[in-house]
């Protein structure tokens, strides 16, 4: 494939895929010395497999901030039942 080629599959700039090629995430060889670039599709392939997989260590799940802060409201009405319960025995034992 061609950069014009996986500029479209990957719907971005060309000069955006030039970059992945210079910085190495995208492997590809060069033929000639004018720019012509050539990339296997099964490389490709390979790169957004890896580009899936690195969004899905990084990123959460959807919603896990949303259980975070549920059991932190649970911890805290737990804890707080706890301290008025403490409070009441210590002032009903005088």
């Amino acid at each position: 494939m061609t950069i014009p080629d996986v500029a479209q599959e990957l719907t971005v700039s060309e000069s955006q895929v030039r970059v992945l090629l210079k910085s190495g995430d995208l492997p590809a060889i060069q033929i000639g010395g004018r720019g012509q670039w050539r990339i296997a599709r099964s490389k490709l392939e390979d790169y957004i497999s890896d580009a899936y997989t690195r969004m899905a260590e990084t990123n959460p799940p959807r919603g896990a901030h949303r259980r975070r802060r549920a059991l932190a409201w649970v911890f805290r009405s737990r804890l707080r039942s706890n301290c008025m319960r403490f409070c009441y025995l210590a002032y009903a034992n005088g």
